[in-house]
């Protein structure tokens, strides 16, 4: 499969199941907030590391 979800790393996102993960939602977006204000560049090595060359496909 050309640029299908694995080739594109699409597979390894995971969404919220909003009826039972609803409630999650505003609470991890605000930890998510705190964290990258506090350590950005801790943030940013782990997304570089984490997406490394996948992050192409991910912007497409």
């Amino acid at each position: 499969e050309f640029l299908g979800a694995r080739q594109s790393g699409a597979a390894m996102l995971r969404f919220a199941d909003l009826e039972n993960d609803g409630w999650l939602i505003e609470p991890a977006r605000d930890a998510a907030a705190r964290l990258i204000a506090a350590h950005p560049e801790v943030v940013a090595q782990h997304l570089a590391r984490w997406l490394g060359a996948r992050e192409q496909y991910l912007k497409a």
